[in-house]
């Protein structure tokens, strides 16, 4: 009963500090700067999470195991992989960028924080909850735990329907698709001896290239920028794309946990 009361109560603290990071954006709406509003809004989220994380007592979340982290960084370039698509397509925006240096600052510093956030949220507390209930002793197991905290990951972008620019279909388009990325973003936590560090920089700066590809700094607002993004991931035969992309972030999770894999990390 202590593994799921730990599972509930993580949820508890993702929609409490949820329900914050909405109320101070609302708040801090009337603030003339929109870089500077997304920048206070998430360091709210932020500090909501830290002090979740202490309330928990998972503090130990921010500390990798380092030793199978030298085993498993190379993983990490996988992400890397994953995310070409999207700075691709950023840095064809990258000339018609025109913001100052301290939006420029301020928007890289928000987005770092998104990755700090979702990835204590949804990787430190969800998933190691997760990975408590159905065991990390082989593969099904652990994959189980990747994969239902991915869920998670994906059905809380869902929430991004509640904004009036956000279509229902493009929302829910956004939550599928992150949920496949979500595999990979646990895949690689768990194969780095759970370094958050690694995969919270990585969301990150995947984020600053899919707002950049977005037209974030080239005079998008941020409604804008969300709409733009959601409306592309909604085009075409969505179900086919999600499928194939389930299966094929699906295999390399499978092969990145193979059971030779897990031996050797639970050996250090």
């Amino acid at each position: 009963m202590r593994k799921f009361k730990d599972l509930a109560l993580s949820i508890v603290a993702l929609f409490v500090s949820y329900g914050v990071y909405r109320l101070s954006a609302h708040l801090l709406s009337s603030i003339d700067n929109e870089f500077l509003v997304d920048f206070l809004v998430q360091l709210v989220f932020a500090i909501m999470i830290f002090l979740s994380v202490l309330v928990l007592k998972k503090t130990w979340i921010y500390r990798p195991n380092m030793r199978k982290m030298k085993v498993g960084w190379t993983a990490a370039l996988v992400l890397l992989l994953s995310f070409a698509g999207a700075a691709i397509q950023a840095i064809d925006k990258i000339p018609s960028i025109s913001v100052t240096g301290v939006d420029l600052v301020l928007f890289l510093a928000k987005n770092l924080l998104i990755g700090f956030c979702e990835e204590s949220l949804f990787r430190g507390l969800i998933q190691n909850s997760f990975h408590d209930i159905f065991g990390e002793d082989d593969t099904p197991h652990v994959f189980l735990g990747v994969i239902c905290g991915a869920f998670c990951f994906g059905a809380m972008h869902l929430t991004n329907a509640l904004k009036p620019e956000v279509s229902f279909s493009g929302a829910a388009a956004q939550a599928m698709f992150t949920f496949c990325t979500g595999i990979l973003l646990a895949t690689v936590y768990f194969r780095t001896g759970k370094n958050l560090w690694i995969v919270a920089f990585l969301h990150g700066i995947n984020d600053v290239f899919a707002y950049i590809a977005a037209g974030r700094l080239s005079g998008v607002n941020a409604g804008e920028a969300v709409v733009s993004s959601t409306s592309s991931l909604a085009t075409g035969n969505v179900f086919l794309q999600v499928l194939v992309t389930f299966c094929l972030f699906s295999a390399i999770s499978l092969f990145l946990l193979r059971p030779k894999k897990l031996r050797q990390l639970q050996e250090l």
